[in-house]
């Protein structure tokens, strides 16, 4: 999508005193158009809009357990690898590596987080919502995020891994 029809969006957004996302969904129910009518983006945010509605739904489901197999289901799904092959040619092998370095990322913040389970001590009952494994994921990634940029008594912690610092 270019700056037009992202501009198209917010402009929408903020007519209409409604959220990027409903925007969105008013694109791929057919009611909002596009400035200059593009059929193929259309389609391909349709494709993008259903794989997050679905994978919503599955994680709510537990359907989708792990980040990295929500990974997986959005790239399979808006055939993401192909584009990039289409896009960018022989440097799509470096930008799909990079997506698996970030499947790896979450496995190892997966493990951490099982690692590091506060036990269950009984208060609380029923007030606890299980979390989402994207939850859990994006709240330690800010974690890590604030102790890596705490400031300079946080400045040995560079890995992005390291929470024990």
């Amino acid at each position: 999508m270019g700056k037009e029809r992202i501009a198209a969006l917010v402009n929408d957004s903020e007519s209409k005193s409604r959220s990027l996302w409903e925007s969105l969904r008013a694109v791929v129910s057919g009611g909002l158009r596009f400035p200059q009518h593009d059929h193929a983006t259309e389609t391909a945010l349709a494709t993008l809009f259903r794989t997050i509605e679905s994978a919503r739904r599955k994680l709510a489901a537990n359907l989708i357990p792990t980040v990295w197999e929500l990974i997986d289901f959005v790239r399979n799904n808006v055939n993401y690898d192909d584009h990039l092959r289409k896009k960018f040619g022989p440097e799509a092998d470096q930008r799909i590596g990079n997506l698996e370095e970030l499947k790896n990322f979450a496995r190892e913040i997966e493990r951490i987080t099982e690692d590091n389970q506060l036990p269950d001590i009984g208060i609380g009952e029923g007030l606890m919502v299980e979390e989402t494994a994207l939850e859990r994921f994006l709240g330690n990634i800010s974690l890590m995020t604030d102790v890596r940029d705490g400031g300079d008594d946080k400045a040995d912690c560079v890995h992005p891994l390291a929470v024990r610092c």
